[in-house]
């Protein structure tokens, strides 16, 4: 009786321990392809509803907007608040401008007696993935931190406000200068690094024709000496 008792009981746990691991098997592979199993590769927030998922490339704007909004508004106590997120409409989002359903502009600049509503964060390497933004105002803010390079490969890049922020570094290089019609940064004394020749006279000054596109007052930055 002993023995029959070992026989079954060898039997369930032979076919119970097949049946679990077919279910462990199963749950791992569906944490895997979710990123659950390997944080570093967790993937980006989804854009749920506030983006037609057959606009692929607004989706993918959108999808590096929500990436950038945690570095942007910073861990300090601040008012600002941004509405960007998954179940509001892309076209309501403070600050976004859209044209061809691509993200063209981001002014997200603060006025000078509203001090409380600052974003206090960092600029994102995720800046380089809205390949279509033309303008980008972070004027008045709190931002602090390096540039990243990514801000200098912006292929439509038309106007830079930076001015009255605390970033430091080195300034970014950019691939294409002769694209900035607009370039405000002054007022930030910890950058570093040179200006492109495109944006000064021969002289390395700006002279009034320059200074319609570059102003950079109160900056430790020259120009650079194009060799």
């Amino acid at each position: 009786m002993r023995d029959r008792t070992g026989v079954v009981a060898r039997a369930f746990w032979g076919r119970g321990g097949v049946a679990l691991s077919v279910v462990l098997a199963a749950l791992v592979a569906a944490f895997a392809l979710s990123g659950i199993t390997d944080p570093a590769h967790a993937q980006a927030p989804a854009c749920g509803t506030a983006v037609d998922t057959a606009k692929t490339a607004l989706v993918a704007d959108c999808t590096a907007l929500l990436g950038m909004k945690s570095a942007l508004l910073g861990t300090k106590t601040t008012e600002y608040q941004l509405n960007w997120a998954a179940n509001t409409p892309i076209a309501n989002w403070k600050g976004v401008g859209i044209e061809n359903d691509r993200v063209v502009s981001l002014d997200l600049s603060t006025g000078h007696k509203v001090r409380k509503k600052q974003l206090r964060g960092t600029l994102p390497s995720g800046i380089g993935s809205l390949t279509a933004l033309e303008k980008l105002d972070l004027g008045r803010n709190s931002l602090t931190g390096a540039l990243p390079a990514e801000l200098g490969q912006l292929p439509k890049l038309k106007v830079l406000i930076l001015k009255r922020n605390k970033f430091s570094g080195a300034f970014p290089t950019f691939s294409t200068p002769e694209t900035l019609k607009v370039v405000r940064i002054m007022n930030i004394s910890d950058l570093t690094g040179c200006f492109p020749a495109e944006w000064t006279a021969n002289d390395g000054k700006t002279t009034k024709l320059t200074k319609k596109l570059l102003d950079a007052e109160s900056t430790a930055i020259d120009a650079c000496s194009g060799e």
